[in-house]
């Protein structure tokens, strides 16, 4: 725990081979308090993590060279392909470079936790949450207006709670008829369209 935390201009690149499963709480993180006079380059994360603990990465510089040659929007995924849970602020503040990022959360994971990807550095081009994901909660995708450059968020059938503020406010949704989510929409006053169903746009007749 808390290994590198708030450690200065530091570069960390794991082996190809890591068999790392855990990525304990603050390991490459911030103390916020202290995140001006911190710069950790994170590169070649490990493919068998299974668990990020709460802020692991906050405040972070995710580098993708390795990954993501020469595209104008890079993938998280290929951070987080076969994590089960990522823990409070685990992504905050992080920065991915000039490209924008898109954000994808794989069927393997079943919680995303509190701020997890909150005050996000980078624009973020797409949040993209694959079926299984059961958890969402407060504050996770709250990323600033300016770095938001996606239309709508898909929400899967398995959601079984999302909390009322887990997303920035003006957020577009895809939901399945009949679901948690779009209960929880609708509870919300949020705006979202059905998957598979067209608009309605006879009113314009």
């Amino acid at each position: 725990k808390g290994a590198f935390q708030n450690t200065k201009y530091i570069t960390i690149r794991f082996n190809s081979d890591c068999q790392i499963t855990e990525i304990p709480s603050y390991a490459f993180g911030d103390d916020f308090r202290k995140m001006e006079s911190c710069d950790r380059e994170i590169d070649c994360f490990p493919q068998d993590v299974r668990v990020i603990g709460d802020h692991a990465f906050s405040g972070a510089d995710l580098d993708f060279n390795n990954h993501h040659i020469n595209t104008t929007v890079t993938s998280l995924g290929s951070f987080l392909k076969n994590v089960e849970e990522i823990g409070a602020y685990a992504f905050s503040y992080c920065y991915c470079g000039y490209n924008a990022v898109e954000i994808t959360i794989p069927q393997s994971c079943k919680v995303i936790g509190e701020g997890a990807f909150s005050n996000f550095r980078s624009e973020v081009a797409g949040i993209s949450l694959a079926n299984g994901v059961e958890r969402i909660e407060t504050k996770a995708f709250q990323i600033p207006n300016y770095n938001v450059k996606f239309q709508s968020v898909y929400l899967p059938a398995s959601l079984t709670y999302i909390a009322d503020d887990a997303f920035t406010v003006n957020t577009e949704f895809e939901v399945e008829l009949n679901s948690y989510a779009q209960r929880w929409a609708e509870r919300n006053a949020y705006s979202y369209k059905i998957r598979g169903q067209e608009d309605d746009l006879s009113w314009l007749n």
